[in-house]
């Protein structure tokens, strides 16, 4: 996305199927500039003291270079180099893996105050991207060269605590999402897809989301994500409108999307994709 001089960076590539383009135009790059956060990343302050005053958070968002791209541009398809490890400023971004069909899985996604751990993997390894990365809305963050990276972790005894704390948060994430996928049926995915695009909202929550985008993103086809929303808005969890779902009652979808294993064998909600 851009270098470690601060200089700007644009490039495209072909698309094609199973793949996406590594950046849009519209992504630029400004001149590394030192920013200050108050609030850390969750389990920041876990870690005990820290040889400096500021926090691990702080520190990669000093040794970054700023990047920013509009909503709906790629940043990274699956394979090209990593550039560094990401942190997120504001904005969301959505990672995932596609096959020859356009079939995607969405591994995770970043919120503000973010770090792609992914990014953690292949600057660790120093391997390309194993997946692709796209903008679902205006982002903003920074990027940590891979050589200053393992720098800042030689080190920062605080920043090294942080950096395993969070990677031991997302593979936690990641063997629930799994579990889903592998011991769930529709409307697990469905509940998971739903509690994943609820964070940082309250209790009553709208999302601007279709069926064909859930679909997408739990593997399966609109109309059975169709036929599986209404059973669950007639359980009075949620309300349906034409490219919105509003959430009724969060707690009763993360309720459900923490249950394990196959429920009501033989029930209506054991709708399959």
């Amino acid at each position: 996305m851009g270098r470690a001089d601060g200089t700007t960076t644009t490039t495209t590539a072909p698309a094609g199927p199973g793949s996406c383009r590594a950046m849009g135009p519209s992504l630029t790059v400004a001149p590394a500039t030192r920013r200050s956060h108050p609030v850390d990343v969750p389990g920041t302050r876990r870690t005990g003291p820290f040889p400096s005053t500021r926090s691990p958070w702080e520190t990669l968002l000093a040794a970054g270079s700023p990047f920013r791209a509009r909503e709906g541009h790629s940043l990274i398809a699956r394979g090209q180099p990593c550039p560094g490890v990401t942190a997120l400023l504001r904005g969301h971004l959505r990672i995932y893996l596609q096959d020859l069909t356009g079939r995607e899985l969405v591994l995770y996604r970043l919120g503000p105050r973010d770090i792609c751990s992914l990014s953690l993997v292949s600057v660790l390894r120093d391997q390309p991207f194993p997946a692709n990365v796209v903008a679902e809305s205006d982002v903003e963050g920074a990027q940590i060269p891979r050589t200053r990276f393992l720098e800042l972790l030689d080190r920062d005894r605080g920043l090294r605590h942080h950096v395993l704390a969070y990677t031991a948060e997302r593979l936690a994430e990641a063997l629930a999402l799994v579990e889903c996928s592998v011991f769930g049926d529709l409307q697990d995915r469905i509940l998971h897809a739903l509690v994943r695009r609820l964070d940082g909202q309250g209790e009553a929550a709208v999302l601007s989301v279709t069926h064909e985008e859930l679909a997408r993103e739990t593997g399966s086809t609109r109309e059975s994500i169709s036929r599986t929303l209404k059973l669950m808005e007639r359980r009075g969890c949620l309300r349906l409108g034409r490219g919105r779902i509003e959430i009724l009652e969060r707690g009763m979808l993360q309720r459900g999307a923490s249950r394990n294993g196959p429920r009501n064998p033989g029930g209506e909600n054991q709708t399959k994709g």
